[in-house]
């Protein structure tokens, strides 16, 4: 066993392991839904559809996040340093609000544009009231153009009956 990956398991603990590897599961589901199903589908998966008001993302603002949104935010971060695919924003941003609407937490999927050098470039973040938690750039200043807000999932539990 390689030397760092001990040093892993040393610092962090069996529930962040099981966070960076359900991660690692949503940014994959998160990469194969864009790719085989109609954006339509996948918007009505991300939420209801708002029109974007602000000029730009908040800043993040970790005092105000739950403690679920930063253990998201580490867990999506660590996952995309070890996964064999490249994710963009867009995965991103949809595998920590699956993650997170799976823990009873509202996030929003935020779509936004700027120009910039004379290009027009499109970005998408993570935010839970107003908070970003996953691709905010605050170099550049976005304007929100869509945003989907995920309401907690509500699984079944099973009743044991």
């Amino acid at each position: 066993m390689s030397r760092s990956l001990v040093c892993r398991r040393q610092r962090h603990g069996a529930g962040d392991v099981a966070a960076a590897a359900e991660a690692a599961v949503s940014l994959l589901v998160a990469k194969v839904a864009l790719a085989l199903l109609p954006f339509s589908v996948v918007a009505r998966a991300l939420g209801r559809r708002c029109e974007g008001a602000d000029s730009s993302p908040s800043a993040p603002a970790e005092q105000y996040l739950a403690a679920e949104a930063l253990r998201c935010r580490w867990a999506v971060g660590a996952a995309i340093r070890r996964v064999p695919f490249e994710a963009s924003c867009l995965p991103r941003a949809i595998a920590g609000q699956l993650m997170l609407r799976r823990r009873g937490v509202a996030a929003t999927v935020v779509f936004g544009v700027a120009r910039r050098d004379g290009e027009w470039l499109n970005h998408a973040w993570l935010e839970v009231d107003g908070a970003a938690v996953l691709g905010y750039q605050p170099a550049i200043s976005f304007r929100r153009v869509v945003e989907y807000r995920g309401a907690p999932l509500r699984l079944a539990r099973h009743q044991g009956r």
